[in-house]
Formats: structure tokens, C-alpha cells, sequence
């Protein structure tokens, strides 16, 4: 008998067998990993739907207060904002809130995206979708409720609507309406009320005006005079309300302006009311049939609402981004209204307010 070759067989026989058992281990460990990862993925992904649903919860209720009471300042605090349970580690969840106000005019989303676990991280988005039931003349970039007139290169970037025949909307000489134009509209216009009190004062000069209620018998800005909004400001204006020769109304960060005028608006002449702000924070409610012109180069960002007005003129390069309503409007000589949806978030004086119907979610 051979020893070396038997000694050889049985080296050889440990080394199969070292390699087989080490093989085996491995598939073990990598059973035994993937089973606790898999188990680990599932708790995450169980954690992260709870955070979504949390966070739902939290951030509807506040929205649909910031909807009733046309308000944007729970929505601008809770868009594209993250909430985490433990500041002292994001390992213990967190949950993600997107509002999503432009999108759509007839609905409101808000987006709930629950995250957990770090390394292996689960994510779960749950959109509520918030129905508004109160139709807003908002929805077009000009609406007239018995004629709409453009030309000399007038433009709309947006819808127009009309309670009137289709024959009242009524462009020509190279005017541009770049959507829907929409006639027998049905829309509901109610002439906002002007409130009482006492008008005695008047505004004249540069100033800033924090939040609260200003009675002003007359508005008169010129020649470089620049009023700073600062909070949410409501002006009331008994007469005139009149801007021109550069003046400016500056709208700050979390601040609104809303102005209910009872007599003539113009605002001209390089004037600017809010330019660099979304539409929503300035709105002008025009409580009878008078003027309201807006001409030579003005520049507004806001909403306008004059139901009762049968003289709304935008003029002479004037500029509005956001929306333009009234009894007829007519515009002219490269003017332009450039619709803004934000302002779909805003009451209607005698109207209502946008309510929310039955939520409805998606999961994904």
C-alpha cells in the first residue's frame, strides 16, 4: 500500500470539505441576512405609511383653515417642509409636506411622504385631494361678465370667460389669448359691500403699515412715494385711489394687502403694486360703477374684482399678472394680464369662500 498517495487522497478530502462547509456557511449568513433586512424593510415600510398618515392629518386641518379664510400662511409654512419626531435622530422618522395649490383650480393637494430608517430607507407618500365646491372668477386671467375687448396687441396669457354671448369676446388687430375662451359662463358676480366708518384721513407719502384695518378718505401716491406692507393689511378707501409717476406699494414676505375702493382707480405711469409677489397677496375689490385703469407701464401682481365696474381699462404696456375681473373689460396698445392660479386661494366678497368637499387619497 501506497501511504503518500493515501495521505494525499485525505488532504485533499479536508480541503473539499473545508470548502463545501464554508459554502454552506456563507449561504447561510446570506439567508440569514437577507431574512433580517427583509424583515427590517417591511417594519420601515410599515413606519413610513404611519408617518405619512401623521402627517396627513397634521397638515389638512391647517390647510383647509388657510382655504375658508383666504389665507396662505399655514400653506406657506408647511410647503416643502420636513417634521422629524426626534431632533436628536432622524433615524426615528419623519415626514415630508408638499401643498399644491396651482396645479389644478378645482382641487387642492397636499402630499405626506413618511420616511423612515436610515441606511435602508422606506418611503410612503399619501395625497390628499381637497375638492373645492365654490367656483371662483379667479380661475380666468380676465373675466367679463358682459364683454371682454382686446386689441392693438393686447394679450392674455391665460383663460378669458364671459357671461355673455361668445360674440362679446371680441379680439382683434393682433391681440393674443393664449387659452380657453369660455362664453354663457353662468358665473354668480356679487358687488362687495364697502364697509362703514369713519373716513377722515388720508394717505399721501411713503409709510409702513403693519397688519390691521386702515380707513383712508383718499390714496394719492406720486413721485417716488413707496408704502411698505408689512402683515396682513386691509385699506379702505372712501375716494380716489390713485398711484402715479412711480410710486410703489411693497408687499413683504408672510404679508398681504387686500383694498376695497369706493370710487376711481388708476394706477399709472410706472407705478408698481407688488412686483415681485405672488398674485394672491394683493387683491382690490371695486364696490361700484366707477373707473378702474391701469396704464402707461404700470406693473401689478395681484387680483382685481369689479363686478359692478362697466369701465375697466388696461392700457399703454401696462402689465397684470393675476386676474382681472369686471363688468367689461377692454384692453390695449401691447398690454398684458398673465394669469396667476394662486389666486384661487382668495375669498370673493359676497361669494364665499372656497370650501372643501370629501378628501380623497392616493397612496404611493
Amino acid at each position: 500500500m501506497n501511504l503518500k498517495n493515501q495521505q494525499g487522497a485525505i488532504l485533499i478530502t479536508i480541503i473539499v470539505s473545508m470548502v463545501a462547509a464554508a459554502a454552506i456557511g456563507a449561504g447561510l449568513v446570506s439567508l440569514t441576512t437577507t431574512s433580517t433586512y427583509g424583515q427590517l424593510g417591511a417594519m420601515h415600510q410599515d413606519r413610513a405609511y404611519y408617518l405619512a398618515e401623521a402627517g396627513g392629518r397634521y397638515a389638512v386641518p391647517l390647510v383647509k383653515t388657510d382655504i375658508e379664510n383666504s389665507q396662505t400662511t399655514n400653506i406657506n409654512q408647511l410647503h416643502n417642509q420636513t417634521f422629524t419626531f426626534d431632533s436628536a435622530s432622524a433615524t426615528n422618522g419623519k415626514f415630508l409636506i408638499e401643498v399644491d395649490t396651482a396645479s389644478d383650480p378645482d382641487n387642492v393637494f397636499v402630499h405626506a411622504t413618511g420616511i423612515a430608517g436610515l441606511s435602508l430607507e422606506a418611503r410612503v407618500r399619501i395625497t390628499s385631494r381637497l375638492a373645492r365646491t365654490q367656483d371662483s372668477p379667479f380661475k380666468y386671467g380676465s373675466f367679463g361678465d358682459s364683454k371682454i375687448k382686446l386689441e392693438d396687441d393686447a394679450r392674455i396669457t391665460g383663460d378669458v370667460g364671459t357671461n355673455a354671448a361668445s360674440s362679446k369676446i371680441d379680439i382683434q388687430d393682433d391681440a393674443v389669448v393664449t387659452g380657453t375662451q369660455t362664453a354663457n359662463a353662468g358665473m354668480t358676480l356679487t358687488a362687495p359691500t364697502f364697509p362703514a366708518g369713519s373716513y377722515t384721513s388720508d394717505l399721501t407719502s411713503s409709510t409702513t403699515l403693519s397688519a390691521g384695518t386702515y380707513n383712508y378718505d383718499d390714496v394719492t401716491l406720486n413721485n417716488n412715494d413707496t408704502v411698505t406692507i408689512s402683515g396682513n393689511v386691509t385699506i379702505n378707501v372712501n375716494d380716489e385711489f390713485k398711484m402715479e409717476n412711480n410710486a410703489k406699494i411693497i408687499i413683504l414676505a408672510n404679508s398681504s394687502l387686500t383694498v376695497y375702493a369706493n370710487d376711481d382707480v388708476k394706477i399709472e405711469d410706472n407705478s408698481e403694486i407688488n412686483k415681485n409677489g405672488a398674485a394672491q397677496n394683493f387683491v382690490l375689490y371695486l364696490c361700484r360703477n366707477k373707473d378702474l385703469k391701469i396704464k402707461d407701464n404700470a406693473i401689478v401682481n395681484g387680483g382685481f374684482y369689479a363686478p359692478s365696474s362697466s369701465k375697466v381699462e388696461i392700457k399703454d404696456n401696462a402689465q397684470v399678472t393675476g386676474s382681472v375681473v369686471a363688468k367689461e373689460v377692454e384692453m390695449e396698445d401691447d398690454a398684458q394680464i398673465t394669469h396667476d392660479p394662486s389666486l384661487l386661494n382668495v375669498q370673493t366678497p359676497g361669494g364665499g369662500s372656497p370650501t372643501l368637499g370629501d378628501q380623497v387619497r392616493y397612496y404611493s
